[in-house]
């Protein structure tokens, strides 16, 4: 290509591809004068930005409202970006739609599933990358359970007894319980089960001893397939377990007749 100038502009779109391109000054007659080195010139289209945070698909757990800290890196090094934030995948219910200067975020937010995506824009506001996608959920911390029965240090007489009720009170959002009970000051597991009451019947009188119990209650979220989703901090409770004294056995000596 020959011009009468210093500058020159492709009309053409070139793909993405490593160029090189050098100048050759001509005389009148056309004839070579000097010729510049080669130069190099690359065109990458601009790169969707990097997700950091959350991970995806992450689950938060803790108490609410979380503060959810949202990074990303952007390889085009623009410093601006359109942040979205909604419910739904199809960004229908959507909480925050910003333009903002820097790679972050911070939202406070309540339980429940989370769809993000920032996309790189010019510095009218316009995107140049397509998006980058993530989705995330938060769950809020169970609550302990309250135990109500036995009473904390409570003594059972189980003379005339032949099982313990244990009742504790309903956890929000929880769909089970997981229940054990130990024996003594050392602690020994005498008896572990999982539960989807408040309330049960302890009838296996022969495992317990007269001894300081413990019995403890965790509130768990399960999965479909029962696997523990979250779980909250276990509550405790002591009771003392009283069996009935032995008679001494009396030693008759037989009467010595004649």
């Amino acid at each position: 290509m020959r011009i009468r100038a210093t500058f020159s502009r492709l009309q053409d779109t070139l793909p993405d591809e490593k160029y090189y391109w050098r100048v050759t000054a001509l005389d009148e007659s056309k004839n070579a004068i000097t010729r510049s080195g080669d130069n190099i010139l690359n065109i990458l289209s601009p790169q969707p930005p990097v997700l950091i945070t959350p991970e995806a698909n992450a689950v938060l757990v803790g108490d609410t409202p979380y503060s959810v800290a949202f990074s990303w890196t952007d390889p085009n090094r623009t410093g601006s970006a359109l942040f979205e934030l909604a419910e739904d995948a199809e960004f229908q219910k959507v909480l925050r739609d910003q333009v903002v200067i820097g790679n972050s975020q911070t939202m406070d937010l309540s339980s429940g599933e989370y769809y993000w995506r920032v996309t790189v824009v010019d510095s009218s506001g316009e995107p140049v990358t397509s998006p980058a996608l993530r989705q995330f959920g938060i769950i809020e911390t169970l609550q302990s359970p309250v135990l109500q029965v036995p009473a904390q240090g409570e003594r059972l007489d189980m003379k005339n007894a032949n099982n313990i009720r244990f009742t504790w009170r309903a956890v929000a959002r929880a769909n089970a319980y997981q229940f054990i009970l130990y024996q003594g000051n050392g602690m020994r597991e005498v008896y572990k089960r999982r539960f989807f009451d408040t309330t049960f019947l302890f009838d296996q009188i022969t495992l317990l001893d007269r001894d300081r119990f413990t019995w403890e209650v965790q509130a768990l979220l399960l999965e479909n397939d029962g696997t523990p989703r979250t779980a909250g901090k276990p509550s405790r409770s002591d009771f003392f377990i009283a069996l009935p004294e032995l008679e001494k056995a009396m030693i008759v000596i037989p009467q010595i007749l004649d």
